[in-house]
């Protein structure tokens, strides 16, 4: 609410203004009081690497014919790898996963 110097002689409108709080969204209000005690997760980067590494997939997808426009089509947006946590490579040695279609 803005007060246009029209109304700063209203005397009613300007306490009213005056006594505005802010509203508080309840979502965030109620994520600052609950207690997480068990939330902290004390590794080395080297280790959460690793762990990550672990939990997902480094496919490379290595097509020789037409069937291989199928496979193509998972980097796309509608099939989004980077949704399931998986990596596309370009090389074998960085790979995790050979995904070669049938002919």
């Amino acid at each position: 609410m803005v007060l246009t110097p029209k109304f700063w002689n209203d005397k009613r409108r300007v306490e009213n203004y005056l006594n505005l709080k802010p509203a508080i969204n309840p979502i965030e209000s109620s994520l600052l009081h609950q207690a997480t005690p068990n939330s902290v997760i004390s590794t080395t980067l080297n280790d959460l690497s690793n762990w990550a590494r672990l939990s997902s997939l480094w496919p490379l997808l290595y097509g020789t014919s037409c069937c291989f426009i199928e496979f193509a089509s998972l980097i796309g947006s509608r099939f989004d790898f980077d949704r399931y946590g998986l990596v596309p490579r370009s090389s074998p040695r960085q790979a995790d996963l050979l995904i070669t279609p049938p002919t």
